[in-house]
Formats: C-alpha cells, sequence, structure tokens
C-alpha cells in the first residue's frame, strides 16, 4: 500500500523523508559489523556479502524478537534461562537424551505464521514493485523479502522434521520389531 500512495510523490520529497531513515537504519548495522570486524582481529575491509547477509537475517528474526519483548514486557517476574547448546550435559559433558532436549523446544506459536505472512506480503511487493518500474525499491524490498523468506522457510523445514519424528517414533512404539 505504501509503494502506492509513494509512487506520484515528487522525488525531492522522497529523498527527505527516506534518506533520514536509510541512513539512519544502514548506518548503524555498517558500524557494528565494521567495530565487530576490528575487535575480531580482522581488518576494516567492508565484505558486502556478509553484511547483506546479516542484514537480512536480522529482519527475518525481527519479529521473534519483538515478541519476546513483548512477551517479557507482560510476564511478572521470571528469568531469563539461557538453553544449553548442543544438547550437552552439564555435568558429564555428555549429550543429553532426545526427551531432555524436547524440553526445550519452543511451542508453536504465532511467529512463524507472521513469517509466513510476511515473506508473502513482500513477495508480493517485490512483484509489484517490478512490474510498475519501481527500480529504487526493488534491493531494499529484496533484503526484506530474503529475511522473511529465510526464518519462515526455517521454521517449516524444523516443524516437518519434527514432525517426521514424532511420526517415526510412534511408528516405531506401534510395531516393535
Amino acid at each position: 500500500p505504501a509503494m502506492y500512495l509513494r509512487r506520484g510523490a515528487d522525488r525531492w520529497q522522497l529523498l527527505v523523508f527516506d534518506t533520514p531513515l536509510f541512513v539512519g537504519a544502514t548506518l548503524s548495522v555498517l558500524a557494528f559489523y565494521l567495530v565487530s570486524q576490528r575487535l575480531a582481529g580482522g581488518a576494516l575491509r567492508l565484505h558486502w556479502l556478509p553484511v547483506l547477509g546479516a542484514m537480512a537475517l536480522g529482519i527475518g528474526i525481527s519479529l521473534n524478537n519483538a515478541g519476546a519483548v513483548l512477551q517479557g514486557l507482560v510476564r511478572d517476574g521470571g528469568e531469563f534461562v539461557r538453553t544449553p547448546k548442543l544438547r550437552l550435559d552439564d555435568a558429564t559433558g555428555t549429550t543429553r537424551s532426545a526427551a531432555a532436549a524436547d524440553s526445550y523446544r519452543s511451542r508453536p506459536g504465532l511467529t512463524l505464521p507472521l513469517e509466513t505472512l510476511f515473506a508473502l506480503h513482500m513477495t508480493l511487493g517485490f512483484t509489484t514493485a517490478l512490474i510498475v518500474g519501481m527500480w529504487w525499491s526493488l534491493p531494499f524490498l529484496w533484503l526484506f523479502l530474503q529475511g522473511y523468506t529465510l526464518v519462515a522457510g526455517a521454521g517449516i523445514t524444523e516443524r516437518l522434521l519434527e514432525q517426521r519424528r514424532r511420526n517415526r517414533t510412534l511408528q516405531l512404539s506401534q510395531h516393535p520389531t
């Protein structure tokens, strides 16, 4: 909708309005990337592919992050409990059982359907911009499209694999050898 409303706008109006938004949103990410490279001992050369990938991923996880912030604001008390990485047992250093790992899995919520809707919305926006010739919008829409599609695709894949694992476990429990 915003693309259609702004389609007939004067280029100078768009420049005055969009430039501060673009600079504010982009320079902070670039500065973060450059500082992280410097602190990691790397040269201050800007590699565009990792920056664009990080920006797309950051866009893609924004809904999940916003949901976590809202959940934290609404909940009374509580603490953040970090989930163990690689399913390692704290005491022995061995891999945890599947049942223990399942306790850390997130429950289905609204995030994945919203990410999927955003990916579809960005697909529609990108396609529309392509058809009507809004060439300056395409790189930004592509970035958003990639971010939401990446995260939604990963979530859908994870759910499908989890469902397959559950079905396989159910089949094995019903028909023991």
